[in-house]
């Protein structure tokens, strides 16, 4: 299967998530391939698009695999909760029928919009960086209209996770389809109120990633308690 290095190359940093998100992924791609077997247009445009995320993937394996020392892409990696945020992500939104109009804000990240593309959705981000060209990838604006899902993810800082930007949710809630999904990760303690981060929605799903010492970040519980980065699914309700 084309996809499937790229659910293999989460695989290390899901603990707890890996069975339930890669199958999850797994079956909608293989779904979503033989759908497109018979359009020749469709089937080249998805392989130029896995030919840049796979490149990107191979290049930070190969990081790892080397064992390249503290300051390296590979310790950045494994000090950062985003590689499982973006493993939740892509498990959340595997149910979305392509293409499916999504907002996205995930600073830093070059590759989650293009994996959605590839997945067959339309992409509107947020993020003012320097965007690829594709039919299906454009910057968010008034002209996006409705949204059936919204996607903000926080960054990294030299100090950790940087909380996500209120403004941002706020804009992006309101044009969420009735059963539209907002999908947020933030840095949380134990006492905060997730809901303060959801712009009014309904909150449907919590989870929160851990850092481990000297290693990986992983998902602990339901996030109900304990510091780390919360991972939370919101419902627009009609």
């Amino acid at each position: 299967m084309v996809f499937r290095p790229v659910a293999v190359a989460f695989d290390p940093r899901l603990e707890g998530l890996e069975h339930r998100v890669v199958e999850r992924i797994l079956a909608r791609l293989d779904a979503l391939e033989r759908h497109v077997a018979t359009d020749a247009d469709t089937a080249a445009e998805m392989g130029i698009v896995q030919s840049r995320l796979l490149a990107r993937l191979e290049g930070r394996l190969a990081a790892l695999e080397g064992g390249a020392g503290r300051g390296s892409d590979a310790a950045a990696m494994l000090s950062s909760s985003h590689p499982v945020a973006v493993a939740w992500v892509l498990g959340a939104l595997s149910g979305l029928t392509p293409p499916a109009r999504i907002a996205l804000s995930a600073p830093g990240d070059a590759g989650l919009p293009l994996a959605l593309v590839g997945l067959g959705h339309e992409v509107a981000v947020v993020d003012a960086v320097p965007l690829p060209e594709h039919p299906r990838l454009r910057r968010d604006g008034p002209e996006a209209g409705t949204l059936d899902a919204a996607v903000v993810l926080c960054a990294e800082g030299a100090d950790g996770p940087v909380p996500v930007d209120a403004a941002v949710v706020a804009g992006l809630a309101p044009r969420l389809r009735p059963g539209g999904s907002l999908l947020v990760s933030t840095p949380q303690r134990s006492g905060d109120d997730p809901e303060a981060a959801l712009a009014g929605l309904r909150l449907v799903e919590r989870s929160a990633v851990v850092p481990t010492p000297g290693g990986p970040w992983e998902v602990a519980g339901d996030g109900s308690a304990g510091d780390g980065v919360g991972l939370l699914r919101a419902v627009a309700e009609g």
